[in-house]
């Protein structure tokens, strides 16, 4: 994976740290090619989470159905759920993020899969992958998210997982976009470590989960909410703060978020130095800073000028403190 590197001037260096720790994240490498839906475990070590829970793998060398009507069922681009082509390679794989509410409260499939290291205590984390919702559906979502856990997800039933995710997708986002791929990205603090499995699927309640109507021509059995997934990345993110050996956590909300542009931004506790408010862009790129004094505890950041989409924020303290906010320009 490409490596990104922030430097600023007069300020400690953010930089991305090992690589992917999501093995087969783009979901290219294959025991052998899908010929029917239900078959994510094709793409090892990817798993469901047993029972009823059958996520789908899509890919280029799928072979067409053996019985009428010969359809290419796990196919890209065109497959059983619509058309769309990978974010990179040749496939991707596809769940259920909501299905009937009526007939199906709360139903759910998760995919998820073993890390190739366990997540470190006291480290920070950028997570990503791309979604797209499939052309048959009728319903877009705002709760799609990222659990880690120390071990397998296993269950009988196919009711929403009763956890609170480490990363989730940013309040007020709708991913509704059926011909392009939308990012999901997070970043977020490890403060005990273990963890060893990334799990990702729709964590919230049919009654949170900010279901939007898109679609009245769907067809049959399609009215819930289904998206492909792909390249899925979980990055280190290490801060090197000369003379400190482990930063302090500072606390900040933003708000309102998301916003057109404008965001205030309060410090749990006035500053006890200086610090500086980093805004990255989705590549990782400082594309806007601003300093807050000692003492101080509110800011307003002026961000009108930016592209609407996804930043990270950044607070950090010359006494080595720092903590991470995701904000949405609308």
């Amino acid at each position: 994976m490409k490596r990104i590197l922030a430097i600023l001037i007069s300020l400690p260096i953010l930089c991305w740290g090992q690589g992917n720790l999501v093995p087969n994240g783009s979901f290219e490498e294959l025991t052998e090619c899908p010929w029917s839906i239900n078959q994510i475990t094709l793409a090892g070590p990817w798993k469901n989470t047993g029972g009823d829970d059958t996520p789908d793998l899509y890919n280029v060398c799928a072979i067409p159905n053996q019985f009428p009507p010969y359809n290419n069922s796990a196919g890209v681009p065109q497959n059983a759920t619509g058309v769309q082509y990978p974010h990179s390679g040749e496939g991707y794989c596809g769940l259920f993020a909501m299905s009937d509410p009526e007939q199906y409260p709360n139903s759910r499939e998760y995919i998820q899969v073993k890390l190739l290291d366990t997540i470190v205590q006291h480290q920070n984390y950028l997570v990503t992958f791309h979604i797209s919702l499939a052309d048959r559906f009728q319903y877009a979502l705002g709760s799609i998210g990222a659990l880690f856990s120390d071990s397998m997800i296993t269950r009988e039933s196919l009711q929403v997982l009763d956890v609170e995710p480490q990363v989730q997708s940013p309040v007020g986002v709708i991913y509704d976009d059926k011909d392009n791929w939308m990012e999901v990205r997070d970043t977020f603090y490890s403060r005990f470590g273990g963890e060893s499995w990334i799990v990702i699927g729709n964590f919230l309640s049919d009654t949170l989960s900010l279901i939007t109507f898109v679609d009245s021509g769907a067809g049959y059995n399609y009215d819930r909410s289904y998206y492909y997934i792909d390249d899925v990345s979980v990055v280190v993110l290490e801060d090197t703060v000369s003379g400190i050996e482990e930063a302090e956590q500072l606390q900040f909300n933003v708000y309102p978020n998301p916003s057109i542009g404008r965001f205030e931004v309060r410090a749990s506790e006035p500053l006890r130095q200086e610090a500086t408010l980093i805004v990255y862009d989705t590549q990782g790129r400082a594309v806007l800073q601003q300093q807050m004094q000692k003492g101080m505890r509110n800011a307003t950041l002026n961000m009108e000028h930016l592209a609407k989409g996804i930043y990270t924020l950044r607070l950090w303290s010359d006494d080595g403190s720092s903590g991470w906010e995701k904000v949405v320009v609308q």
